[in-house]
């Protein structure tokens, strides 16, 4: 009887971290990791989306909420709202946002048709403006309706995974229980949790991953993707191996970098993680971000945007965005060119220091 041994490369071989195996959508789209950026409003423009793309930092887009009212838009507009997602030519699915059971279900279809690889309910929303309208956030008091969301939605777009942004409750997390009961009977095929209640807003709250295990009792054997306070590689690199994947949000702003860091450190490479971001590195994204919009400022370059962009990267204090906001006086001109020469005398400034 012969023997037959593995080869010593395969023995050598660490195991992949389960964050950086391929992850199937369904509807037989597959992509190549589960660190994905979060769904975020006024942030995932059309320069930003670019920018990340031509990068390949992203392989998954989930868009930030289309809110639809009583009534259908046209489809050149509905689609108008989410094309720079599809221009990127990655798996793009499309959050939706309402109250009309029908009209988010006829959205699903039409944005479906035009090549959405999935449909996302914002049940998240914390905003006053939203939860008055009984939307977003609002909906974790009924999961009935939810779950009428969801099974409208699937009907419409039969085959396309359907899946649901929440908290882990409108008060009390332990209202997630309810909820993902529920859920789990329909044809909701992944949750994407955030740790907070909706009334607890972006309020600092502790035992973050407490309440995603919790949840994820209820949630068994079905995509589970945690949000929420994803700020450094150290805040992935301490989750437990039971979540799907995870959605990085407003710590994208602050480092550029940060999805590229957190696939570098899970695939073992050493990462500085309490490093601040390093200047060449901010200086390098503002610097692709004004060539980008070189190619058609009309559509992409916003003064406000740049200066938030830089505020977040660099500081309020540094000699950059002190000199960007003497320079964008007039704020509906593109400042793009100006602001290339900026970031060149930025790096001249710190030679000569």
């Amino acid at each position: 009887m012969s023997l037959i041994f593995p080869k010593q490369a395969e023995l050598a071989r660490p195991k992949q971290h389960p964050l950086l195996e391929p992850w199937s959508l369904g509807a037989g789209v597959t992509v190549p990791d589960r660190v994905l950026p979060a769904p975020m409003e006024g942030i995932l423009t059309p320069l930003f989306c670019q920018c990340l793309t031509r990068e390949k930092r992203v392989s998954l887009w989930v868009t930030p909420y289309v809110r639809l009212s009583a009534e259908l838009p046209r489809q050149r507009k509905l689609l108008r709202m989410v094309e720079h997602f599809f221009e990127t030519k990655l798996p793009v699915v499309v959050q939706l946002m309402g109250t009309h059971e029908e009209v988010l279900a006829e959205a699903a279809y039409r944005f479906v048709e035009a090549g959405a690889v999935g449909i996302n309910f914002n049940f998240a929303c914390p905003s006053k403006t939203v939860l008055k309208h009984g939307s977003g956030g609002g909906f974790l008091k009924q999961p009935k309706r939810m779950v009428s969301m969801v099974e409208a939605a699937a009907r419409q777009a039969p085959g396309i995974p359907i899946s649901v942004k929440m908290r882990t409750g409108y008060s009390s997390p332990m209202e997630c229980v309810e909820v993902l009961k529920a859920l789990y009977q329909s044809s909701c095929s992944m949750v994407a949790v955030h740790h907070r209640t909706v009334e607890e807003s972006y309020k600092h709250v502790s035992g973050r991953v407490e309440r995603w295990l919790r949840a994820r009792q209820h949630w068994p054997d079905r995509d589970f993707i945690v949000s929420g306070d994803m700020f450094s590689v150290e805040d992935v690199l301490s989750l437990p191996p039971d979540f799907t994947g995870v959605m990085v949000a407003r710590g994208l702003i602050k480092r550029p970098l940060l999805i590229n860091e957190i696939k570098a450190a899970l695939s073992g490479l050493e990462v500085k993680t309490d490093a601040p971001l390093n200047e060449d590195v901010a200086l390098d994204f503002l610097e692709h971000l004004a060539t980008i919009c070189l190619e058609d400022p009309e559509r992409y370059w916003s003064s406000k945007y740049m200066l938030e962009i830089c505020r977040h990267t660099l500081g309020r204090r540094s000699w950059l965005f002190e000199k960007m906001v003497e320079t964008f006086r007039q704020k509906d001109l593109p400042y793009a060119t100006e602001m290339l020469e900026l970031c060149s005398r930025y790096r001249e400034e710190k030679k000569s220091c």
